[in-house]
């Protein structure tokens, strides 16, 4: 359904380079349940971001059911978003309208007919239990009800791809509950369904589903529960189980030894700002990203391909 093909993003901020994900590949198949866990700021809801189109890789590509999304003109990117559900973190609730109106809203903008509308609104309130809320307010629902809403909204339009942005990460237990109970359900029907989280102690109760965690632009992807356990508590012991043990985990410090054997200290200083993930995954990064997110010059980086490759 969805495939990710040496996805990489980043961020230049004056404090340094924000690594999201670096030369990611992944899958995600159809009827799947997958948490995306991490610590706040790993870069959860720009992966999501990804997924959905509203943000470009730098490099690499993520295709959906064999179409690259972020190639795809205005008309089929349109066609592929209404396949898709998105539950914002930030609700994205129109205030001067009621809970019916707000779920009615996204189905008027795909040109549904009125009394089809009537009948899918009715169902999807009836799913999430807030039929008896239909003419209510935003100010007037508690946070868990919209929550409920934006997941009625969302599952309206019969998405085959959910993608939720931290549902439960304001709501207390007794909501949390609520929302997960109706997460299953929508995932029972077949529906896949990618899902950010820092509450890892919801993972812990859902064994079917897949738990990817990502950390300064690593993705570790299908970990079980003690492993998951393991990164939240040992976050500064963790290495890049992919490339443990490989040729690549000491290509840093081979190549700042061999700089400093020939007395290129300028470049020195330079490399050694670089991550290890950068330098182990290089020969699948351009030029560009290296000079723009880095700072390195054509000449310099042809000596560094040089020495690496």
């Amino acid at each position: 359904m969805l495939l990710g093909k040496h996805v990489t993003k980043l961020y230049k901020t004056d404090a340094g380079t924000i690594h999201i994900l670096v030369n990611s590949d992944f899958q995600i198949n159809k009827g799947d349940f997958v948490f995306l866990t991490g610590f706040s700021g790993s870069g959860k809801s720009t992966l999501l971001k990804l997924l959905s189109g509203e943000e470009r890789p730098i490099h690499g590509e993520i295709i959906f059911q064999n179409f690259p999304i972020h190639s795809l003109n205005e008309d089929a990117y349109l066609k592929f978003r209404q396949s898709l559900g998105v539950i914002y973190q930030d609700y994205r609730l129109i205030d001067h309208k009621n809970v019916y109106e707000n779920i009615a809203f996204v189905l008027e903008a795909l040109n549904y007919k009125e009394n089809e509308a009537k009948d899918i609104i009715a169902e999807v309130l009836d799913i999430v239990g807030l039929s008896h809320r239909a003419s209510a307010y935003p100010e007037q629902l508690s946070g868990g009800e919209k929550r409920r809403v934006t997941i009625a909204r969302a599952i309206a339009i019969n998405p085959i791809l959910i993608l939720a942005d931290e549902p439960t990460g304001d709501l207390d237990p007794y909501n949390t509950e609520i929302i997960m109970e109706i997460m299953t359900k929508i995932a029972q029907k077949g529906t896949t369904i990618v899902m950010s989280t820092h509450h890892i102690e919801l993972v812990q109760e859902y064994t079917d589903a897949r738990i990817w965690y990502l950390q300064q632009g690593r993705l570790y992807k299908d970990i079980n529960y003690d492993t998951l356990i393991e990164f939240y508590f040992k976050k500064n012991k963790v290495t890049n189980v992919e490339s443990q043990n490989t040729p690549r985990s000491t290509r840093k410090k081979q190549l700042v030894q061999q700089l400093k054997a020939r007395r290129q200290e300028k470049l020195i200083v330079k490399i050694t700002t670089i991550p290890d993930i950068i330098i182990n995954n290089i020969e699948h990064l351009t030029p560009e990203i290296l000079e723009k997110y880095y700072d390195l010059n054509a000449k310099e980086l042809k000596r560094i391909l040089e020495m690496l490759i």
